[in-house]
């Protein structure tokens, strides 16, 4: 055997050593958030929550203003692993921001968005498995009547189908397109086929729209029309009649007209709903919502409720957040939780907080992710609490059993908030209590065994949290 065919084979057996390395995906395990970001796209599955691309601050710091640029990272945050982890893969999607994401028979369909062409937004099919951590490409065997050119639509799931509504289309072929379109289309993720809907009458044109499915209609609440203006209509597009209808409340509570808001369908106190939170509440885009609304599903007349919340009066509002929601969840109280991550603030600063909101309709507390513990904990407990008031608090017995007491004086009298929360930031139990000396106790016999924490607050600040056992 020759000298060069040595070298031959062995540049080949390293080109394919090469080419395996890259084509095995891996998770890496991040001691800190992914980098802040909007306009990205999300979605829940199998107790994982998914991000992908969106407008990406590479400095990673809310407080360093920098160009923001599209990005084609995947990351995957799980409960109970060692938080967000990057999936690497040798084959992701081109970058892309305004696009969405659905599930659809554990995996993760994306479609379109915006490019770094601002002439041609994108018009490609690409699906991720995360049974193997991988992208493909299915734009080239796509089928049907492919949408055009597409951003900022809302993208929904129906029977396993996944359906596209409205959007900002744009494109520079054979003629400059550019308009805000009502058309709907499915896509068949079986025969990766997709198929015009024709309707018995025109619907909205809508961008930024909170679009949800449920029980065969398709909601799609507030957004920007071809006019470019806010609005807060409610409209239902009901799949066996093709039949669109405008179910806006003639009166009550709305929240103002608004657009790049997250929605999903939950349970809240026994209803089911769509529920919306955040978003552009002012035409020149300068103040984002920071309110938490539910329309609720199968009433006469449509009835939607603004859900109280104590996090109204922060500075530090969100805009164009993904998140996640259990949905249909309730546990003890009626309480849901809401997971919160990244967006612009009122500075017009993107930023990667991670935030868990624990709610019902008289509290709401807010989780940060512990990124050093792997864990959620109450706001604010990363840093330094505000124990001058209380300096000595008794938590007895811990381990608990059947019950767990907490004592402690005040050098101040105050209405404090007393709340037993388990490991995942939701709500087992509230008590309140007023005075310079507080005494309570909370009934742990029925609660599974595990961690808890105890948390002890007065207004907006929080005194005290503890870790108790039950065993």
């Amino acid at each position: 055997m020759t000298q060069k065919t040595i070298s031959q084979q062995t540049k080949k057996i390293l080109t394919i050593i090469v080419i395996a390395f890259l084509a095995t995906p891996t998770l890496t395990a991040q001691d800190t958030l992914p980098a802040p970001r909007c306009e990205f796209a999300s979605a829940y599955l199998d107790g994982s929550w998914y991000i992908f691309g969106g407008l990406v601050d590479s400095a990673q710091s809310k407080y360093i203003k920098t160009d923001d640029i599209p990005d084609n990272d995947m990351w995957e945050f799980t409960e109970g692993n060692d938080g967000w982890l990057e999936v690497a893969d040798y084959n992701p999607p081109p970058v892309r921001n305004n696009h969405k994401m659905v599930e659809i028979n554990g995996k993760l369909y994306t479609f379109g968005g915006e490019g770094t062409d601002p002439d041609n937004f994108l018009r490609d099919t690409w699906v991720y498995d995360p049974a193997t951590k991988t992208w493909t490409d299915l734009t080239q065997s796509a089928m049907g009547d492919i949408p055009n050119n597409v951003a900022n639509y809302g993208l929904t799931v129906n029977n396993n189908q996944m359906y596209l509504y409205g959007g900002h289309s744009r494109y520079n072929s054979g003629g400059q397109t550019d308009e805000v379109t009502n058309y709907l289309y499915s896509y068949n993720t079986v025969s990766n086929y997709w198929q015009y809907i024709s309707t018995s009458n025109q619907g909205p044109k809508r961008k930024g729209a909170s679009v949800e499915t449920n029980n065969g209609k398709m909601f799609v609440w507030g957004g920007r029309d071809e006019n470019n203006t806010l609005t807060n209509s409610i409209w239902e597009y009901d799949f066996n009649t093709t039949t669109w209808t405008d179910i806006t409340p003639a009166s009550g509570a709305l929240p103002l007209p608004f657009d790049d808001a997250g929605s999903t369908v939950a349970t809240v106190n026994q209803e089911y709903g769509m529920m919306m939170f955040g978003g552009v509440d002012n035409p020149s885009n300068t103040t984002f919502g920071l309110k938490l609304w539910f329309l609720k599903f199968n009433t006469t007349p449509n009835t939607v409720v603004k859900l109280s919340t104590n996090w109204e009066s922060s500075s530090d509002g969100l805009k164009m957040q993904g998140f996640a929601l259990a949905s249909g969840y309730k546990a003890s109280g009626d309480t849901c939780t809401l997971t919160v991550f990244g967006g612009r603030d009122t500075l017009w600063s993107l930023n990667n907080r991670f935030a868990r909101y624990v709610f019902d309709t008289t509290f709401c507390d807010v989780y940060e992710y512990d990124t050093l513990n792997s864990q959620w904990v109450p706001q604010g407990t990363v840093g330094i609490l505000e124990s001058q008031i209380i300096p000595k608090v008794k938590v007895y017995p811990n381990p608990a059993n059947d019950i767990i007491n907490i004592e402690f004086d005040s050098k101040q009298s105050k209405r404090f908030t007393i709340s037993l929360f388990n490991i995942n930031g939701q709500l087992v139990e509230r008590k309140l209590q007023k005075g310079t000396t507080v005494k309570t106790w909370f009934a742990t016999k029925h609660l599974n065994n595990g961690v808890y924490m105890i948390t002890i607050s007065s207004g907006n600040k929080l005194l005290f949290r503890n870790k108790v056992m039950k065993q």
